[in-house]
């Protein structure tokens, strides 16, 4: 009896042992099905990212232009083998431009001068980028401090349209410093993110180009034909007439010795300490309106930037259209002898009443785009004139020779100096002023 009992308790244990491998058996099975699933869905998902038929490629292909505009909540990716990571999203309509060299396989087009991808159903073509102005123009020659920003998670960077990228990580040399931002680049374009975006500001070797430490600004006012054509020689005989062939060879020295000429907005921003500026920079102006096509074929010439600082009632800014030479305020009738007593000195702005000034200040600023840099008439102006000026709007003017014309950080940016360059001026003179 109790070896049958035995026997029979064996038999139980062998069931519970089948039905353990049974069930073990079946979970094995059932998990080497969902890995076959899965496998199949990576496969499927890769399928709608990379295999893509002739005639789609074609039709992906009708999409691309040199210029394109995203749509609203588009996505930039990073390719990494076969995949796209998806990185930042767009946040209003940013403008790009395509890699003209970017062989089309699939669904994506490469961005010119960058790593970033985008998908061809989030763009739209345009004939021409919108014109840049300001740092947003010049920034690429701004020289990186050794510091970079590490954003936070969904870090919002602006573009100069307010569109934004919302990215989700990064780390980016400092280019500009602002109270309450930073400038930096990314994806080829200089943006601003708010200091609440970042996580924290790290050291680090993001250059090894030297900046300045001061900064000669350069007056000219007419160029003329050395050769006496239109007669201009003979029109022109005051000290501030010089030759095109004394100012080709100014700036041809410049181009030749690797200078920068800034724009206004850069030494604006250099002054107030928020930028870094190459070790060789230069600033490059010129007073009133006359004789100024020889200067701007010059400086087309050799791709160097200047200012013209036009009296309005003069002639149309249209007159002196070129991607070389940016116009402000030189009055728009404020630049006659004569308006205030000799004991005050020349040019309106210093004695006319305050509605007459203001008038002048605010026709002349609507007339270029409500430029905010101005330059004193005959190099003159007094304390109540620069009330006057900050009244109207401007935020930066500039005179004549003082003790120390260079320009460094802290500048009175109401009164910057300029060397004068006349026709006595020679080229060694010249080197001094801007090394």
């Amino acid at each position: 009896m109790k070896k049958y009992s035995q026997i029979k308790n064996n038999i139980k244990k062998k069931k519970r042992i089948i039905l353990i491998l049974f069930i073990i058996l079946f979970i094995l099975v059932v998990i080497q099905i969902n890995n076959t699933n899965i496998e199949k869905e990576k496969v499927i998902a890769k399928q709608k990212i990379i295999p893509v038929t002739r005639n789609n490629i074609e039709k992906i292909k009708e999409n691309y232009a040199d210029n394109i505009i995203l749509k609203e909540g588009s996505s930039l990716y990073l390719k990494d083998k076969n995949i796209y990571k998806k990185i930042a999203t767009v946040h209003g309509k940013a403008e790009l431009s395509l890699d003209p060299e970017y062989i089309i396989e699939d669904e994506y087009f490469k961005i010119k001068d960058s790593n970033y991808y985008i998908k061809y159903m989030d763009t739209k073509k345009i004939d021409t980028l919108s014109p840049l102005s300001g740092e947003y123009k010049t920034y690429k020659n701004y020289i990186p401090y050794h510091e970079s920003i590490i954003l936070k998670n969904k870090a919002k960077l602006y573009l100069s349209d307010n569109s934004y990228y919302e990215l989700k990580e990064g780390t980016f040399p400092i280019l500009i410093k602002n109270d309450d931002k930073y400038g930096i680049e990314f994806n080829n374009s200089l943006v601003y993110v708010s200091k609440e975006d970042v996580e924290k500001i790290i050291s680090s070797t993001n250059t090894s180009k030297n900046y300045t430490n001061e900064i000669a600004v350069l007056n000219y006012h007419y160029v003329v034909s050395d050769n006496n054509e239109n007669g201009e020689k003979t029109e022109c005989k005051q000290s501030i007439c010089i030759t095109d062939t004394m100012f080709d060879s100014h700036i041809k020295n410049l181009k030749e010795n690797h200078f920068y000429a800034t724009s206004m907005r850069d030494l604006e921003l250099y002054i107030e300490g928020k930028i870094q500026l190459p070790e060789k920079s230069v600033t490059l102006t010129f007073d009133d309106g006359w004789y100024v096509a020889r200067t701007i074929n010059i400086l087309n010439q050799y791709q160097m930037l200047g200012t013209l600082f036009l009296i309005g009632s003069l002639a149309s800014p249209n007159d002196y259209s070129s991607p070389y030479l940016e116009i402000h305020s030189h009055t728009w009738n404020m630049h006659k002898i004569g308006d205030c007593p000799s004991n005050i000195g020349r040019g309106g702005i210093l004695c006319l009443d305050e509605n007459t000034i203001l008038e002048d200040l605010k026709k002349s600023r609507e007339s270029l785009n409500n430029t905010t840099y101005f330059c004193y008439p005959f190099y003159d102006y007094n304390e109540r004139a620069i009330e006057l000026l900050k009244k109207a709007g401007f935020t930066m003017a500039f005179a004549g020779e003082l003790k120390d014309s260079k320009v460094r950080i802290g500048q009175d940016k109401y009164k910057i100096p300029r060397y004068v360059i006349v026709n006595t001026t020679s080229m060694d003179t010249f080197k001094k002023y801007v090394n």
